[in-house]
C-alpha cells in the first residue's frame, strides 16, 4: 500500500483563535528575500498558540494515519512543543452535526528540538489512532505550539511551512 501525504493547509484555515497563529511573508524572517511565500507564525509568547482547519479523508484511506508538521525557525537552540487536537465527523449526509464540542483525540508531540541551523526544514510526525479515521470522514483539527509547557524554551517563533495528513492508501 502506498503512503500518501495530503497537504491540509487549505481555504478552511483560521488563525483567529485566542492567541491565534498569524500569517507573514517568509521574507520577514529569512536572510534571502527570494522565496516570499506566506508562513504561519507561532510566536514565543508564553501561550498555547494555534490555528484550526478542516479536511476530508480521501476515499482510498486504509490506515497508518498521522500528521506531519513541516516547520522552521530562526532559533538554533531550545525545544518547542507541538500539539494537535482533532474531531472526526462520520456518517452519511444529514446524519451528523458539524457543530459539536470536544475532540476525538488530543495528542502532544512532546519536546522537539530547534533546527541546528536557522531556517533548516524540520519534519515532525504526530502519531494518532488509526481507527479514528475512515474514508470520506471530515476531520476538524487544531494545531498548537504549546509555549505554556515548562520545557518550551525555544526563544523564537515557530514558522509553519505546511501540515500534512499521512496515511496508507489502497
Amino acid at each position: 500500500m502506498p503512503i500518501v501525504q495530503l497537504p491540509i493547509l487549505n481555504a478552511s484555515i483560521n488563525g483567529a483563535l485566542t492567541n491565534g497563529a498569524y500569517q507573514n511573508p517568509y521574507s520577514i524572517y529569512a536572510t534571502n528575500d527570494v522565496w516570499n511565500g506566506l508562513v504561519w507564525v507561532f510566536p514565543d509568547n508564553g501561550n498555547r498558540t494555534g490555528l484550526t482547519g478542516r479536511f476530508r479523508v480521501p476515499i482510498g484511506y486504509v490506515d497508518s494515519a498521522n500528521f506531519i508538521v513541516e516547520w522552521t525557525s530562526t532559533a538554533i537552540v531550545g525545544d518547542t512543543f507541538w500539539d494537535i487536537d482533532y474531531r472526526v465527523v462520520t456518517g452519511l449526509t444529514d446524519t451528523t452535526s458539524m457543530d459539536q464540542t470536544g475532540e476525538t483525540q488530543a495528542v502532544a508531540l512532546g519536546a522537539t528540538a530547534a533546527p541546528t541551523t536557522a531556517h533548516n526544514r524540520m519534519l515532525n510526525d504526530i502519531d494518532v489512532l488509526d481507527t479514528n479515521f475512515s474514508a470520506q470522514a471530515t476531520i476538524e483539527w487544531s494545531l498548537f505550539r504549546n509555549d505554556v509547557e515548562v520545557g518550551d524554551d525555544m526563544a523564537a517563533a515557530g514558522l509553519l511551512l505546511d501540515l500534512f495528513f499521512e496515511y496508507s492508501d489502497e
